[in-house]
């Protein structure tokens, strides 16, 4: 995080995966808990984490939840 840019509320628990990928488009991933109002929401109500496309217009925007294994979509470098 940027020394300027202001802290996270502890809530806020969106954030970029590193080294993972949108297969469909490239662009990266983003992750997060299913934890205030995404936990009274279907459906994320189910799931303990979910995972989208950061690009808008890609068909995997909408995401998916997760327990342990990253959705087929996603390409993960490194580890």
């Amino acid at each position: 995080m940027s020394e300027f840019a202001s802290p996270r509320p502890s809530s806020q628990t969106a954030k970029i995966r590193e080294q993972a990928y949108c297969l469909a488009c490239g662009w990266p991933v983003i992750f997060t808990f299913c934890n205030d109002g995404m936990a009274h929401t279907a459906p994320y109500s189910g799931w303990d984490s979910w995972i989208y496309c950061a690009n808008k217009t890609c068909k995997h925007h909408g995401g998916e939840g997760i327990f342990h294994n990253m959705p087929d979509w996603i390409k993960t470098t490194g580890h």
